[in-house]
């Protein structure tokens, strides 16, 4: 299953695929984390994920904001700022990546370390990552998942593969099919309902037998709307 009309964006995956990347990423913290923000709140994987800061997230209620900054480093969010509440998963991987970068002091929560990967001072410490792409097109190779946005499946046919906004296509796809109106998922996801029927009118409730994952939970709504993602513990 892909997103309709958004052929460059990758396809959805599967409950046990998102499995597969949660279970591969464990020793890679901060790609565990960017997995997870994708996966579990659908935040776009770049302009969202990519730019969180620590002073968006309020771990005392258990959620975080998506800060719309048109004119600064963070740039759009198209419909705004929006608050997301944390599933269980993000809540513990975001206290554990907050712990490991306390050393650094950054205010980005994606930022890089003070040491490289040999140990020596790196010079961009505390900076902000702009992308994670090549390490997650390496860890979909270690799992056994087709990277990009086109590839060859086994009878040479070009079909959309498993890029990082596949992780917001599973997110979009499991709330739709759970039944969530369409207007909560777009505020939550930060979209249009017009976009949703657009790109997901295909689904049907036969997809779920792909896309159900017992770890979900049915997490309710709160009064301001926000939607009620499940949880990926």
């Amino acid at each position: 299953m892909g997103a309709k009309g958004a052929k460059n964006l990758g396809r959805t995956i599967t409950a046990a695929e998102y499995q597969l990347l949660l279970e591969g990423s464990q020793n890679d913290h901060m790609l565990h984390l960017y997995v997870l923000l994708g996966g579990d709140c659908g935040l776009r994987p770049d302009s969202e994920t990519m730019t969180l800061r620590w002073d968006d997230i309020d771990f005392v209620a258990r959620r975080f904001d998506v800060v719309h900054d048109p004119d600064g480093e963070r740039g759009s969010t198209k419909t705004g700022t929006r608050s997301v509440p944390m599933t269980r998963s993000v809540f513990s991987a975001l206290l554990a990546q907050q712990a490991r970068a306390r050393c650094h002091g950054s205010p980005w929560v994606f930022a890089h370390p003070p040491l490289t990967a040999s140990d020596r001072p790196s010079k961009r410490a505390g900076e902000r990552f702009v992308t994670l792409r090549s390490r997650f097109s390496e860890l979909c190779g270690e799992v056994g998942l087709q990277y990009g946005s086109t590839v060859r499946n086994p009878d040479g046919k070009l079909v959309q593969g498993v890029v990082p906004y596949s992780l917001r296509h599973y997110c979009a796809t499991r709330m739709i099919l759970a039944g969530n109106a369409l207007a909560l998922i777009a505020q939550g996801l930060g979209t249009s309902e017009r976009v949703l029927k657009e790109h997901y009118s295909h689904i049907t409730p036969d997809d779920l037998d792909q896309l159900v994952a017992d770890s979900w939970t049915d997490a309710t709504s709160s009064e301001d709307g926000v939607l009620p993602f499940a949880s990926g513990a």
